[in-house]
């Protein structure tokens, strides 16, 4: 019976280590994503991401759209040719 709450006690202190790991993973997984975007939207380079399997603009940037002389909403949903 004590061999089987140690090991209960044991699982119990993995669970919460786990817990805490993917805590920590997730927000630096916001802060990365966070820091992207500020990164993408501010850059002073047009930027088009695209989808490889359909050749359609997934996301773009303000300069792009200074660029090209189009709002984003003109250019996400293109497919490039």
């Amino acid at each position: 019976m004590r061999a089987m709450n140690e090991a209960l006690l044991v699982s119990s202190v993995h669970q919460h280590e786990l817990a805490e790991k993917a805590q920590k993973a997730e927000a630096a997984l916001r802060n990365s994503e966070i820091r992207y975007r500020r990164l993408f939207q501010t850059s002073q380079d047009g930027i088009l991401i695209l989808d490889v399997h359909t050749r359609k603009i997934i996301d773009a940037n303000a300069h792009i759209s200074g660029l090209l002389e189009r709002e984003l909403s003109e250019i996400i949903g293109k497919e490039l040719h």
